[in-house]
């Protein structure tokens, strides 16, 4: 389950455009 959140996170900052980890 928690590689689900990871996978939906990163692909939330990617649509945001915000590229600053």
């Amino acid at each position: 389950m928690l590689f689900w959140l990871m996978y939906v996170i990163f692909i939330y900052i990617k649509h945001s455009g915000v590229s600053c980890i």
